[in-house]
C-alpha cells in the first residue's frame, strides 16, 4: 500500500485554478496592481489585502525613498504550497497590513521571469542552504537580500516561525542596523563579487569517455521500477533521451534496457492518464503510483520524444502507442485554436487535487456493466474501498488512482482482439463521464521555451512514426511564435491574451532553434534553416558570456544582482546543453566555421563540470554522442520538378534516426542555401538528374544519380 503525503513544504505542486480569477463576475473589495498583468499566478493574487508590486523599477524605487525593507514572494500557478501560503497568509487582513506597513512587496512568476528566480534561488541558498517554492526573500531597502525561505505559516508550525512575528522582527533588524542582517548581506555581497574566468583547455586535450558516462548513468537508473531515486520521482526524460542516443550510437543494451524499464513503468503507473493521456508532473513514491496530477507541458514533450526514438530503434508498438497518446492529449487539451502550445493544466478541480482523475469503484460499478467491470478490474489495480490512504489522517480514501500492476500487464498481454476493443470502448466512455466533470483549469499562457521543446519533439517524432499531423501541429505553432513573440528582431519570452512581453531568455532562441532546425530536417524548407542560424547569431551576439557559454538573460536586458547562467538540466534542459546541441547541428549543416568553433567552446565548458553529475549533464553530453557518431552530410540536388526527386529522397527517410544533415536543393532555394551553407553552392545536377552528393567521415564520394547506390551508402551502421 503507498501512502500519499500530506505535508511537502518545497514544492509539492499541486495546482489551483487558473483562467477565470480575473476575468470572473464576482466583486472584489479590492483590486491591486497584479490586476493589469497577464501571468495567471499573478492574476491569482490581484485581490489579495497585501498591496503587491509586480517586479519592476517602481516597488525598488518606493522601497528606497521610504526606506522599507522588500518582501518578495516568487511562486507559479500550479505549485501546491504556493497556493496555501497565499490562503492562509497573503488573503488575510492581518498579514497584509503588517506587509503594507512594514514593507514593499513584489510578486513574480517565476514561469515569467526564470532569470529573478534562478537569482534569488541561488541566493536563497547562500542564506539558507536550501530553496523551493514559494520562494520568500527579504531584502534593505537598496534591494540587497539579507533573509530567505520558503513556506512560511501565518502562525509557527511546522517548526517554522510565522509571519506575524517573523515580519516585525525583520523589519525591525533593519532599523536597528543588526549585526545579523549585516552578516548577512556580507555572505550575499561575496556571492556576488566577480568570479575569475574560467580558463578553458585547447579543444580536445580533454576526452569525454562516453561508454563510461552512458553506464554510469544506466547504473543509477532504478533496475526495478526505472527512473532514479527511491522517493519521489520525476520523469527527468532527457536522461533517457541521451541513453537512446548513446545506444543508437554503440548498440548499448544496458541504456536500452534503463530506457525501457523507465517507459515501461511510467506507463503503466498512476503518473499516466490512462483514460485521458498524457503524463502527471511526478510522483510522491519511487514506484509511479501516487501523481502530483498537474501536467506541465515540458514534460509531454519530453516523455513523448523519448518513447518515439525508442520505438524508431526498436520497433516496439507499444512504446509508439505511448508516443501517439500522449500527443494526442497535447493537441487535444494543451493547443490554443492558434496552433500555439499552452503551459499546464492544473490538478484540483472542485477544490480537491485530482479530483478531475480519481473513480471510485461505485462510479465504476454504475457506468460498467459487471462484465465490463471485471475485465476493468482486471487490468487496473481498482479496490473496493479505495486503493491509497492520505498520510495527513492516515484515512483510506474512496477513490482509485489507475495503474496496472504486473498482473494487470499479464492480463493485457494474454487479450484477444476483442477483448482488446472492449477495453478500448471502456476507455473512451469513461472519457465522456470523466468530461462532464468540473475540468482542472489551464495555465494558458504561452512561452516561446517551452512551445520551441514541443516543436522540436512534434517535428522529430513526426519524422521518425511518419505522422503528417505532428508535423503540421509543430509547423503551426512555429507561425504562431514567428508571428507573435518577435519584436524589433528580438524574441519575446511570454504570449497571453494577445500581448507579448518579457525580452527573450537564453532558452527562448536556444530551444526554439532547436524547433526550427527539426522542422527543417523534416520539411526541408529552407526559411527554417534560416531562422535556427539568425536565433543562435543572437544568442552569440547577445547572450555570450565572459566565463564561458552563454548567460541566461541578454546583455540588453536589465540588470539584475548578478548575471545568471544555467549548465544543469533539471525538469527542462538547460539552455547552455540545447544551444551545444543546436550548434553542434548548425556546425554540420552549414560547413561555417564559427558554429563549429563556438561547439568546441561550450562543449569543453560542458566536460569540465561533468564529473560533478553526470545525471544533470545529459542534454549535454546527448550532444557530445551525436557529434562523435557516424553522419552524413548531404546535397540532394534537384534538377526543377524532376520526378526522381522523390525516389532519390526514399533513403534519406528510411534511415531514421541516423545522424543525416540533409539539403534538398533546388532551383528556388538555391541563392538561400548558398548564404547559408557557402559549400553547396557549387553542388550541381549531373545529366540534368536528381544526384547526391555524400560526405561522411570526413571524406566525400562521387555524386550518384542512382537510388539503389545512395541507399547502400546509407545503409544503418550504428542500430544496436
Amino acid at each position: 500500500m503507498i501512502f500519499l503525503p500530506g505535508k511537502l513544504l518545497l514544492c509539492a505542486c499541486l495546482a489551483i485554478p487558473l483562467m477565470g480569477l480575473a476575468e470572473s463576475h464576482v466583486s472584489h473589495s479590492r483590486t491591486n496592481r497584479l490586476a493589469n498583468q497577464k501571468s495567471p499566478y499573478l492574476l491569482q493574487h490581484a485581490h489579495n489585502p497585501v498591496d503587491w508590486f509586480p517586479w519592476g523599477h517602481e516597488a525598488f524605487a518606493k522601497a528606497k525613498k521610504e526606506g522599507k525593507p522588500i518582501f518578495l514572494s516568487i511562486g507559479y500557478a500550479t505549485c501546491h504550497w504556493c497556493h496555501v501560503m497565499e490562503e492562509e497568509c497573503f488573503e488575510d487582513e492581518e498579514i497584509g497590513a503588517l506587509l503594507n506597513r512594514l514593507f514593499v512587496s513584489i510578486k513574480v512568476d517565476r514561469e515569467e521571469r526564470p532569470d529573478v528566480d534562478a537569482v534569488y534561488m541561488r541566493i536563497a541558498s547562500a542564506l539558507s542552504g536550501s530553496n523551493g517554492w514559494p520562494l520568500t526573500v527579504i531584502m534593505t531597502p537598496d534591494g540587497t537580500p539579507y533573509f530567505a525561505g520558503t513556506f512560511i505559516p501565518k502562525h509557527r508550525k511546522y517548526g517554522i516561525e510565522g509571519l506575524t512575528t517573523l515580519l516585525p522582527r525583520l523589519s525591525q533588524q533593519v532599523r536597528d542596523g543588526s549585526s545579523t542582517v549585516n552578516q548577512a548581506v556580507a555572505r550575499v555581497e561575496r556571492l556576488l563579487e566577480p568570479r575569475r574566468p574560467i580558463v578553458l583547455p585547447p579543444p580536445g586535450e580533454i576526452e569525454v569517455d562516453l561508454d563510461e558516462t552512458c553506464a554510469i548513468m544506466a547504473s543509477i537508473v532504478d533496475p526495478v521500477f526505472g527512473g532514479t531515486g527511491s522517493g519521489m520521482k520525476f520523469p527527468n526524460s532527457h536522461q533517457l533521451l541521451y541513453m537512446l542516443e548513446h545506444a543508437r550510437r554503440t548498440g548499448d543494451s544496458a541504456a536500452m534496457a534503463a530506457v525501457k524499464v523507465t517507459l515501461d513503468n511510467i506507463r503503466y503507473g498512476g503518473i499516466y492518464d490512462h483514460i485521458g493521456f498524457g503524463i502527471h508532473r511526478y510522483t510522491v513514491d519511487g514506484v509511479w503510483f501516487v501523481p502530483h496530477f498537474e501536467k506541465m507541458l515540458y514534460n509531454q514533450a519530453q516523455i513523448a520524444l523519448s518513447a518515439a526514438r525508442y520505438y524508431a530503434l526498436t520497433g516496439d508498438r507499444e512504446i509508439r502507442s505511448m508516443a501517439e497518446n500522449v500527443y494526442r492529449y497535447v493537441l487535444r487539451d494543451m493547443t490554443s485554436p492558434e496552433g500555439a502550445f499552452y503551459s499546464a493544466e492544473d490538478a484540483d478541480s472542485e477544490g480537491e487535487e485530482g479530483f478531475f482523475y480519481l473513480w471510485t469503484y461505485d462510479e465504476l460499478q454504475k457506468h460498467l456493466s459487471p462484465d465490463e467491470l471485471d475485465l476493468f478490474s482486471s487490468v487496473f489495480a481498482i479496490e473496493k474501498e479505495g486503493n491509497w490512504i492520505d498520510s495527513t489522517n492516515d484515512e483510506r480514501q474512496p477513490n482509485n488512482i489507475l495503474r496496472i500492476l504486473p498482473e494487470g500487464r499479464q492480463a493485457l498481454a494474454e487479450f484477444t482482439p476483442e477483448q482488446t476493443t472492449r477495453m478500448e470502448t471502456i476507455r473512451k466512455r469513461l472519457f465522456k463521464i470523466r468530461e462532464k466533470r468540473p475540468r482542472p483549469l489551464l495555465d494558458d499562457k504561452v512561452l516561446t521555451d517551452w512551445n520551441g521543446l514541443m516543436i522540436a519533439s512534434m517535428a522529430e517524432s513526426g519524422r521518425l512514426l511518419a505522422d503528417i499531423e505532428l508535423i503540421e501541429a509543430a509547423k503551426k505553432a512555429y507561425s504562431f511564435i514567428a508571428a507573435k513573440l518577435y519584436r524589433d528582431r528580438r524574441l519575446l519570452h511570454r504570449w497571453r491574451d494577445g500581448d507579448a512581453a518579457i525580452p527573450g531568455l537564453l532558452s527562448d532562441h536556444a530551444f526554439l532553434a532547436w524547433g526550427a532546425i527539426e522542422l527543417y530536417r523534416c520539411t526541408q524548407d529552407i526559411q527554417y534553416l534560416d531562422h535556427a542560424c539568425s536565433l543562435m547569431d543572437r544568442v552569440i551576439a547577445d547572450f555570450k558570456s565572459d566565463d564561458g557559454g552563454f548567460n541566461m538573460v541578454s546583455k540588453h536586458a536589465e540588470q539584475l544582482l548578478f548575471t545568471p547562467a544555467q549548465f544543469s538540466d533539471t525538469a527542462i534542459p538547460s539552455g547552455n546543453a540545447v544551444a551545444l546541441l543546436v550548434l553542434t547541428r548548425l556546425a554540420r549543416y552549414t560547413g561555417i566555421g564559427k558554429y563549429e568553433e563556438e561547439r568546441l567552446a561550450l562543449e569543453s565548458l560542458f566536460v569540465l563540470s561533468l564529473p560533478g553529475g553526470i545525471d544533470r549533464r545529459t542534454v549535454s553530453t546527448m550532444a557530445m554522442e551525436e557529434q562523435r557518431g557516424t553522419s552524413f552530410e548531404v546535397v540532394l540536388v534537384s534538377p526543377g520538378d524532376a520526378k526522381d526527386a522523390a525516389a532519390m529522397l526514399q533513403p534519406f527517410q528510411a534511415v531514421g534516426r541516423q545522424n543525416i544533415y540533409l539539403h534538398l536543393k533546388t532551383a528556388a532555394n538555391a541563392k538561400t542555401l548558398a548564404r547559408l551553407a557557402p559549400f553547396t553552392r557549387d553542388h550541381k545536377a549531373v545529366d540534368k538528374k536528381a544526384t547526391a552528393y555524400i560526405c561522411t567521415n570526413f571524406a566525400c564520394q562521387a555524386p550518384s544519380t542512382d537510388p539503389a547506390k545512395v541507399a547502400e551508402r546509407l545503409r544503418p551502421r550504428e542500430s544496436p
